[in-house]
């Protein structure tokens, strides 16, 4: 399965969305190309069930019988995969009767029902046998097609169909399998490992976690494209919700080289009513970006009140700065480089945008300037509840 999810496997599905949306009719030859080339299978067809269970010809990759020809009919009367209860199922069977390859190698079939009465099968072959992980890994890979293939579907019958949804029904499929890698990954740990394996077993942890956030991310992203995200508050009070972050947020730099501040400006009520969650997300993904920029001296986070009812949050730090190019796209996603090899981790390119749109939702703003050399600021303003202090049952309040 480490052939399949891996990190750049979210930007290939990218370019076949893509393809599904603007130019539908060459996606079965794109996903047959795509599957050949990174998962090394030496043919690939993909075909289409008809009403009368005829395997239609869609797309092919090179390697192929000249017979495949697109929408070309075949039938198997051997097929098991046509008859299966299960909604992704992969069979391979000496008997079956559609065979794709000019050469004598192992065939399978990876059988697709997208909605019940639409249905879709992919003739893979292999020079080697069909083991018990390639059948896994197979599935897992039918899991993530499945959607992509519904969204192709609907665009080909002209149906309309929400992109951000498809975006979060593709990256619930992702998740499933990567929390099993993460999981798998775990287990590895607790045997006797080499100092070698344990390494690898760690760089694969840690990737899996990076592909985690970014799938997370984007269900969030979708999530806030569809107004599916709602503001949420509490009573919080403003000292613990800075001591939260700076405990998580200090060791992540090198406090020999960075120093971390948080002060409260004079003005700040002890209590305010503020959405914890969206704003912890705000401040950690800014604050990754600073110090990711940050070398050497300090990263300053500040709360103040600069006018009534408005929270104000400032960031400054003492980085080389962010030049005027990367700095108006700097809320756009992937604009800046990957922070997978960062000491903080885990956070990807997707974090920032998310960050602004939170902020939107909040009813906030930032403005982000920046000096080469000098360092840069964001200037967090956000509309805030103040607590009124509630006087004492039986004792009069002097006005």
């Amino acid at each position: 399965m480490q052939n399949f999810i891996t990190t750049d496997l979210l930007e290939d599905y990218t370019k076949l969305v893509k393809t599904a949306l603007d130019n539908p009719r060459i996606l079965p030859d794109k996903i047959c190309n795509y599957l050949s080339s990174k998962m090394d299978y030496q043919a690939v067809v993909f075909f289409n069930v008809d009403d009368q269970n005829n395997f239609v010809v869609q797309g092919k990759s090179g390697s192929v019988k000249e017979s495949y020809s697109r929408d070309t009919a075949f039938q198997c009367s051997a097929c098991r995969a046509i008859n299966s209860d299960n909604t992704i199922a992969f069979h391979n069977v000496a008997e079956c009767e559609i065979n794709v390859s000019n050469k004598m190698i192992y065939e399978g079939c990876l059988f697709l029902n997208l909605n019940g009465s639409e249905k879709v099968l992919i003739k893979i072959a292999k020079q080697t046998p069909f083991s018990k992980t390639d059948k896994e890994t197979i599935e897992s890979l039918g899991s993530a097609l499945k959607e992509l293939l519904i969204l192709w579907k609907r665009r080909i019958t002209g149906s309309e169909s929400s992109l951000s949804q498809v975006v979060t029904e593709i990256a619930h499929e992702l998740r499933t399998p990567t929390n099993s890698i993460l999981g798998f990954a775990s287990l590895l740990n607790e045997d006797n490992l080499t100092a070698s394996q344990a390494e690898y077993v760690s760089t694969l942890k840690e990737n899996a976690f990076n592909l985690l956030t970014l799938i997370n991310d984007l269900i969030d992203l979708a999530k806030v494209e569809q107004n599916l995200i709602k503001s949420s508050t509490s009573t919080v009070v403003v000292k613990d919700f800075l001591n939260e972050l700076t405990k998580l947020f200090s060791p992540k730099i090198d406090s020999s080289k960075v120093e971390f501040l948080t002060k409260i400006e004079s003005g700040v009520p002890e209590k305010l009513k503020l959405d914890t969650q969206k704003i912890r997300y705000i401040l950690v993904n800014i604050l990754t970006q600073s110090s990711k920029m940050t070398e050497n001296g300090k990263i300053t986070l500040s709360v103040q009140l600069p006018s009534k009812n408005t929270l104000g949050i400032r960031i400054s730090d003492t980085s080389s700065g962010i030049p005027s190019d990367k700095l108006k796209n700097l809320f756009k996603p992937f604009s800046i480089e990957s922070t997978e090899n960062t000491k903080f981790g885990n956070v990807s390119g997707l974090g920032l945008p998310i960050a602004k749109k939170y902020l939107e939702i909040l009813g906030g703003r930032i403005n982000v300037t920046s000096s080469m050399g000098k360092g840069t600021n964001y200037e967090i303003d956000l509309p805030v509840d103040i607590e009124t202090p509630t006087a004492p049952a039986g004792v009069e309040q002097q006005i």
